[in-house]
């Protein structure tokens, strides 16, 4: 299956999570900034691993 990075306005926040989990049950890999990102790592080298 398919990598897949979602991009949200912290605005639309409340639907990234079921968003995701939903396409994790599916099979997908998701990365998205509130769920994957670790502190004081540059967020473009942790999507592009």
């Amino acid at each position: 299956m398919a990598d897949i990075f979602i991009s949200y306005v912290e605005e639309d926040g409340d639907i990234v999570e079921p968003l995701a989990r939903g396409l994790i049950e599916a099979g997908y890999s998701c990365w998205y900034y509130q769920r994957s990102s670790l502190p004081g790592a540059s967020y473009l080298q942790q999507i592009s691993e």
